[in-house]
């Protein structure tokens, strides 16, 4: 059984000192036994502060997550009940054990936010496997050294290259395109005397 657990962040901006997050996405996935995408477990909600600071381009990104936000009737959680909703759904799911954890830059950006919040990062450091999957790394070709964006990737992989930057459907955009990238891999395996299918994982130190 090789599960996936995709994940995307809204935020305020790109500094996890200075921003906050506004929205958590997770999808969960069986590369062995896929389920449509729609059908997949997940857990996604707004995230309320009192105070929020964050960038101008990233605000006005997401307006309407603020939009929602500022209606005090819209459901929303504080990072400490976040975080202890996602533990009991993570605990349901996986009994205890460690996560692949997969994302658009998970590694570099969407996990850094999670340790700058105590209660995140204990779910972070009780769940999550120390590598992590970028799909970025799933689409680089050989003539390009630089890793492909979001856009870039989902065009690569022959999905409608549009990001709403909506953490839901991010996520299962980025379970959509591991799905292309492991049937490819199955394609390519015979010719390469059935070597198995390996994620690329990058370590967080």
């Amino acid at each position: 059984m090789l599960r996936i657990v995709a994940i995307d962040l809204e935020t305020s901006g790109l500094n996890p000192e200075t921003c906050q997050i506004l929205e958590i996405a997770v999808v969960v996935d069986d590369l062995d036994n896929p389920q449509p995408i729609d059908s997949l477990p997940t857990f996604q909600t707004l995230i309320k502060h009192e105070i929020y600071s964050g960038t101008p381009f990233a605000i006005q990104l997401n307006v309407e997550i603020f939009k929602k936000l500022a209606d005090k009737n819209y459901p929303a959680m504080t990072c400490k009940e976040a975080a202890t909703e996602l533990h009991k759904f993570f605990d349901k799911l996986f009994k205890g054990d460690k996560i692949n954890v997969a994302g658009k830059n998970v590694g570099t950006f969407d996990y850094r936010f999670f340790m700058q919040d105590p209660h995140l990062r204990r779910v972070a450091d009780r769940f999550f496997r120390h590598r992590m999957i970028d799909v970025g790394a799933l689409f680089l070709k050989p003539e390009d050294d630089s890793i492909p964006g979001m856009e870039e990737c989902m065009r690569r992989g022959g999905l409608n290259p549009i990001v709403t930057h909506h953490a839901l459907d991010d996520a299962k955009d980025v379970i959509k395109l591991i799905r292309i990238w492991a049937e490819r891999q199955k394609q390519v395996i015979p010719r390469l005397d059935n070597v198995p299918i390996v994620l690329p994982v990058y370590g967080l130190n």
